[in-house]
Protein backbone atom coordinates (compact mmCIF):
# COMPACT_ATOMS: atom_id res chain seq x y z
CA UNK A 1 0.00 0.00 0.00
CA UNK A 2 1.09 3.41 -0.69
CA UNK A 3 1.71 5.66 2.47
CA UNK A 4 -0.74 8.35 1.96
CA UNK A 5 1.43 11.10 4.22
CA UNK A 6 4.78 10.11 2.29
CA UNK A 7 2.73 10.52 -1.17
CA UNK A 8 0.87 14.03 -0.81
CA UNK A 9 3.94 15.71 -0.44
CA UNK A 10 5.09 14.14 -3.47
CA UNK A 11 1.62 14.59 -5.16
CA UNK A 12 1.65 18.01 -4.17
CA UNK A 13 5.01 19.25 -5.78
CA UNK A 14 4.19 17.57 -9.08
CA UNK A 15 0.82 19.62 -9.57
CA UNK A 16 3.35 22.77 -8.80
CA UNK A 17 5.54 21.58 -11.43
CA UNK A 18 2.65 20.72 -13.80
CA UNK A 19 0.68 24.20 -12.88
CA UNK A 20 3.64 25.87 -13.79
CA UNK A 21 4.84 24.25 -16.91
CA UNK A 22 1.32 24.69 -18.30
CA UNK A 23 1.33 28.51 -17.00
CA UNK A 24 4.28 28.91 -18.90
CA UNK A 25 3.02 27.48 -21.96
CA UNK A 26 0.07 29.94 -22.08
CA UNK A 27 2.65 32.92 -21.16
CA UNK A 28 4.76 31.82 -24.24
CA UNK A 29 1.48 31.39 -26.10
CA UNK A 30 0.09 34.70 -25.19
CA UNK A 31 3.12 36.22 -25.86
CA UNK A 32 2.97 35.02 -29.50
CA UNK A 33 -0.22 36.19 -29.82
CA UNK A 34 0.31 39.90 -28.51
CA UNK A 35 3.23 40.14 -31.01
CA UNK A 36 1.68 39.55 -33.82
Amino acid sequence: MVNREKAQPIFNRAMQVLAKGVSLIFDIGGQKHTSD
